[in-house]
């Protein structure tokens, strides 16, 4: 069974983010960053979860701490993340970044996308998904995430007929929410964003910058990048 460790200093709000992957996971849970690093050492877990609500556990320090040795995949949850944030945990190896309070659902499902066999490319995802500023915790970032890897697959699919349709019955979220939910998180990091770091990704209009991609744009974009 795979080994997934927990690093969370709240005991219940361990517990409930355990019970979501005691089915398929063998889950342990650290609270604390010496537990933790003793427990990536001695045991050697497929998969870390990093609750950072407080300063303990740690993120930074536990992922400076255990390299080389980390585990292959690795999710942070933080109330907030900057930039900087951001870039020092991807040079750690984080793969994704939850903004809490979200829907462990999602992070179970992630999780999984991540660890599963073509892990490589849901992986590469995540990363240009954190350059162009849009972080986990929101309810299309699952959709999203597995959109791309699917479309990558089979580029000619469609994405209403095809592609939401099976993310829908994976989740048991209807279609219509799935697009509402991937449009949102598009948006909203298009909001904020940095003209360099999206001109490096969309075309650049007359104005000298990047007009907010559909969907469908963006999800080709990623695709054909990774």
């Amino acid at each position: 069974m795979k080994k997934l460790l927990i690093a969370e200093s709240f005991p219940l709000a361990a517990n409930v983010l355990a019970q979501q992957f005691s089915d398929e996971w063998d889950v342990r849970i650290c609270v604390n960053n010496i537990d933790t690093v003793e427990a990536i050492q001695q045991q050697t877990p497929d998969a870390l979860i990093v609750s950072q609500k407080l300063s303990s556990p740690d993120a930074c320090t536990i992922l400076a701490t255990c390299f080389p040795i980390l585990p292959p995949t690795i999710l942070v949850m933080t109330p907030s993340a900057t930039q900087r944030d951001l870039l020092i945990l991807s040079r750690w190896g984080v793969d994704c970044i939850f903004e809490v309070p979200c829907d462990f659902k999602q992070v179970k499902l992630t999780l999984n996308l991540l660890h599963e066999s073509h892990s490589i490319t849901a992986r590469r995802v995540a990363q240009h998904l954190r350059i162009l500023g849009i972080l986990a915790g929101g309810n299309g970032y699952y959709s999203l995430l597995s959109s791309i890897c699917l479309f990558r697959q089979d580029m000619t699919q469609q994405l209403h007929n095809d592609v939401y349709c099976k993310i829908a019955q994976e989740t048991g979220v209807d279609e219509r929410s799935i697009e509402k939910g991937i449009r949102t998180l598009i948006r909203n990091a298009w909001q904020k964003r940095d003209p360099k770091i999206w001109a490096r990704y969309f075309p650049v209009n007359e104005h000298g910058d990047v007009a907010c991609p559909k969907n469908k744009e963006f999800i080709m974009c990623l695709a054909q990048l990774v």
